[in-house]
């Protein structure tokens, strides 16, 4: 697996003149928190590209492995999930943020790419194109519970199958898979 180090970037005088140092004053978070709550954007459409991006990234990488670029085909489909993990909550579509998160884990986690993980990134795709086309807001109930557990289970028998001694969390609820 590689190992990245954190490159840690000072900001600027600039930058710290524009947002101020220390902490961010309550009734400014709390403001952002009311806009947030009340916007009335659709995300669907948004989410419509990203998804679109996610296959173009998917394709290239089942169409375009050569040796050495694994890492960077996993890395442009990780790029456009984690765009969708990090928005989909906040227009209320949690579950399509939690499945995001587990396979942005499951990207990360990578040694290699092969057609199992394809597999796994389309079958994430076309679970997200359900949601945002049916716009499923919220956690999804019990099948949402449901789809959070396969694409976890799937992620780990993966792992299970490509590195014999994988060991999977026995926390339940856990969106790390444990190699070792």
């Amino acid at each position: 697996m590689t190992q990245f180090k954190a490159r840690v970037i000072k900001a600027s005088r600039i930058l710290q003149s524009k947002v101020g140092m220390g902490q961010v004053d309550e009734q400014i978070i709390n403001k952002c928190q009311t806009l947030i709550d009340s916007t009335d954007i659709d995300f669907g459409p948004m989410a419509q590209e990203l998804i679109k991006d996610i296959r173009l990234a998917t394709e290239k990488a089942k169409n375009h492995r050569t040796e050495g670029n694994d890492q960077k085909l996993i890395n442009n489909i990780a790029a456009v999930v984690m765009q969708i993990k990090g928005q989909a909550g906040m227009f209320g579509y949690s579950l399509a943020g939690d499945l995001s998160d587990i396979m942005l884990t499951f990207l990360e986690s990578l040694p290699s790419l092969d057609d199992h993980v394809i597999e796994i990134a389309e079958a994430h795709t076309q679970t997200l194109e359900i949601i945002f086309k049916n716009n499923l807001v919220g956690d999804g109930g019990e099948h949402g519970k449901q789809l959070r557990e396969e694409l976890k289970e799937a992620c780990n028998r993966y792992f299970t199958k490509i590195i014999p001694d994988h060991k999977v969390s026995d926390k339940d609820d856990s969106d790390i898979f444990f190699v070792g």
